[in-house]
């Protein structure tokens, strides 16, 4: 499966405090944390400190408690907590072991931008057949797809980059779709990602892709649906 470097993930999530992984196998001290400018005061600290018990709960090999503690804040799309979850199930501590839970966490952690995870994504990977990683691969883009519905325009770049090297096959044209939208909503560092995925494709699909990026780009500024209902797909037919 094809895999961005870590350099080249977009982390737009903040880093909250130490990774466990780092009391787990004795790697030392941590990297620098950054903070998310985007969040209050008051709600930083409340998830610093929840992310703080989980790693003390691993300290402390309260194990089950700490993945609790992680769930919750990996389910608010904190990558550190969906690394530390991941590397926890991988291990089997505080649950049995689940491969498959791993993965997803882990390749939200890796698209997240938490450099660590491809390392144990690819590690999973290896213990699981091509027929148990589809459904896998399945909820993370579900999962991508419901954060940018719901206004996390920030997963966008997500989606695109799950599209481009997440697959076991690159699907060019749903990336140029993602980041023509990344771009079109100002994002960071996506007008390059969007012009390779263009000198990829077959000339000919490119107006057809800019009208479903098109379509998609209003119906997500409008609240709506990424993908066109039926109702929908019935009228313009």
């Amino acid at each position: 499966m094809a895999r961005l470097s870590a350099s080249s993930a977009v982390n737009y999530s903040a880093l909250l405090g130490l990774l466990t992984i780092f009391f787990l196998s004795g790697l030392g001290h941590p990297p620098a944390i950054a903070q998310s400018v985007n969040e209050s005061a008051e709600t930083n600290t409340l998830r610093i400190d929840e992310f703080s018990r989980g790693v003390q709960a691993v300290k402390n090999k309260n194990f089950q408690l700490a993945v609790n503690l992680f769930e919750t804040a990996a389910h608010r799309s904190e990558y550190e907590a969906q690394y530390n979850l991941a590397y926890l199930l991988r291990h089997g501590k505080g649950r049995p072991q689940n491969y498959a839970d791993a993965l997803y966490w882990v390749l939200l952690a890796q698209l997240g931008g938490i450099e660590q995870a491809e390392e144990l994504a690819e590690e999973i990977e290896d213990r699981l057949t091509e027929k148990q990683l589809e459904p896998v691969l399945a909820k993370v883009e579900d999962h991508l797809e419901r954060r940018v519905e719901t206004g996390e325009f920030a997963a966008i770049p997500q989606l695109a980059d799950y599209h481009y090297a997440f697959l076991p096959e690159a699907d060019y044209e749903q990336a140029y779709l993602w980041y023509a939208i990344a771009v079109a909503l100002n994002l960071p560092e996506m007008t390059e990602r969007r012009d390779e995925m263009e000198d990829k494709i077959e000339p000919e699909r490119i107006a057809v892709l800019q009208k479903q990026t098109t379509d998609i780009f209003n119906r997500l500024l409008e609240g709506g649906s990424i993908h066109q209902s039926k109702t929908e797909a019935a009228n313009e037919n």
